[in-house]
């Protein structure tokens, strides 16, 4: 054991003899000021936008909200990054919830969090509408060629068959034991991808993802069968057009944006 304050073998860090309690503090501070700043960094809005990473993701569902709901810029600058919904209810006079997302392969769409995804359809008094914006890459460019809008309203089962809240909180909880920045151990991945791969068996349409390795530590879900899921169930399909319009109203159709390139793990 090497210790991080002074670099020798013989201890551990916390070991008092060694050194003095204002070692530590300041030790501790250094710790807990670099957890920080990676905080602050991670939630940075770039030009209004959330990460680079996300950044033509951004774009899109602001032109969409723009301009095909007419929310004015001071309403949407009014929503927290971290809020539930791109566009919460109270700020959409159609009444309803809205999330927005965009993807280059028309059967498959990333949907974060199961848990919050969970949450948001599973209340039929709180609707929710998913917009689905898909591009084709060309070069820098993204273009424009699907949008699509679900009601998802209500569709717990649906999505998600007869899992429970409870059945996710778990495995999550698994995936979170892995400390961050770490390979799971075997054991680690075979209890995870186990359980997930249980849960399968109970899930609806959605398939749940582990991201766990050197950079990531969390669970995700996806649409990996939407265009089975559009021709399945007309009825939640609310739009379908091979452009860039929804409502009658066009929004932006193309935009200056790279191949998104993520670190390899390590």
């Amino acid at each position: 054991m090497v210790c991080s304050i002074c670099g020798k073998s013989s201890h551990n860090k916390n070991n008092k003899k060694f050194h003095s309690k204002n070692d530590l503090e300041i030790h501790h501070n250094s710790i807990l000021s670099k957890k920080l700043v990676n905080n602050i960094f991670k939630n940075i809005m770039f030009d209004g936008c959330k990460m680079e990473v996300q950044k033509h993701g951004f774009i899109i569902e602001r032109s969409i909200l723009t301009n095909c709901f007419e929310i004015p810029d001071s309403e949407l600058n009014s929503i927290n990054y971290t809020a539930k919904h791109d566009l919460p209810v109270n700020l959409n006079k159609l009444g309803f919830n809205i999330s927005c997302k965009s993807s280059v392969s028309l059967n498959s769409v990333c949907m974060g969090d199961p848990i919050n995804v969970y949450d948001s359809v599973n209340n039929k008094y709180d609707p929710i509408h998913m917009i689905c914006v898909f591009y084709e890459q060309h070069g820098e460019t993204k273009k424009i060629i699907k949008t699509v809008e679900v009601n998802l309203t209500d569709t717990k089962e649906l999505l998600f068959g007869s899992l429970t809240k409870d059945d996710l909180i778990k495995l999550k909880n698994i995936i979170k034991k892995v400390p961050i920045k770490s390979k799971p151990t075997y054991e680690e991945y075979k209890n995870m991808y186990d359980l997930r791969n249980e849960l399968h068996g109970k899930c609806g349409i959605l398939r749940l993802d582990i991201k766990c390795n050197s950079q990531n530590s969390r669970l995700q879900c996806s649409f990996n069968k939407f265009k089975d899921f559009i021709q399945n169930h007309p009825d939640k399909i609310i739009e379908n057009n091979d452009s860039n319009v929804l409502r009658g109203k066009h929004f932006i159709s193309e935009l200056n944006s790279g191949v998104r390139i993520f670190n390899k793990s390590t």
